[in-house]
């Protein structure tokens, strides 16, 4: 039988029944590392008291920015190979060691924005992946912009644009955006009053 979920506003909800949802890791390895990227088995005990296994890709996390100027929003054009094709993207990037992520945020926009920001407001945090990966998106609204130049990492092309919210809207509508966590991004914007899919 299905429950009336009635939330409670918070980032950690509590639902009727959740106890028997939660798993208890009592053995974790890794099995492979590259680079930032490590693929992890965690052996769980669930609420049955039975055992599972559990692999995901552990991630340092990342930041994703949403930088406006004269009501125009910038979006990079990126090219990504595990899907043979070009993308429209907010900036974004993983977080290095011993990095915090509103420094990962200021590296990126410059990185790939060409950009730098006076003004920078945390908007919220969201898990792009939870199937597979233990990646979590720090987004980070940035304003009040100054043009640098990119300085992008070893192989890495990007191109940029500013967009205004119609031309957004139109794009969404046509299915021009399928980024994920630039979706997420603009839905976190839309309540705060930074952007409307309407």
């Amino acid at each position: 039988m299905s429950k009336i979920y009635d939330p409670p506003g918070s980032n950690h909800d509590v639902c009727e029944g959740d106890e028997r949802l939660v798993e208890e890791v009592c053995d974790s390895r890794f099995l492979f590392t590259m680079g930032a990227l490590s693929l992890k088995e965690d052996t769980v005990v669930l609420s049955d008291r039975s055992l599972a296994h559990r692999r995901y890709f552990s991630h340092p996390g990342a930041v994703v920015i949403a930088g406006v100027m004269n009501d125009q929003y910038l979006f990079i054009r990126q090219y990504r190979c595990a899907c043979s094709q070009i993308f429209w993207e907010f900036p974004a990037g993983k977080i290095d060691p011993y990095e915090e992520p509103l420094e990962a945020a200021k590296r990126e926009f410059v990185e790939e924005g060409g950009v730098k920001a006076k003004k920078w407001e945390f908007m919220g945090c969201f898990y792009p992946c939870i199937g597979y990966s233990s990646e979590k998106m720090y987004l980070y609204y940035a304003s009040e912009l100054e043009m640098v130049g990119q300085d992008p990492d070893d192989g890495e092309f990007v191109n940029c644009f500013f967009l205004g919210f119609d031309k957004i809207r139109e794009m969404l509508t046509h299915g021009s955006i399928t980024d994920a966590k630039t979706l997420a991004a603009l839905t976190i914007l839309t309540t705060h009053g930074l952007f409307s899919f309407s």
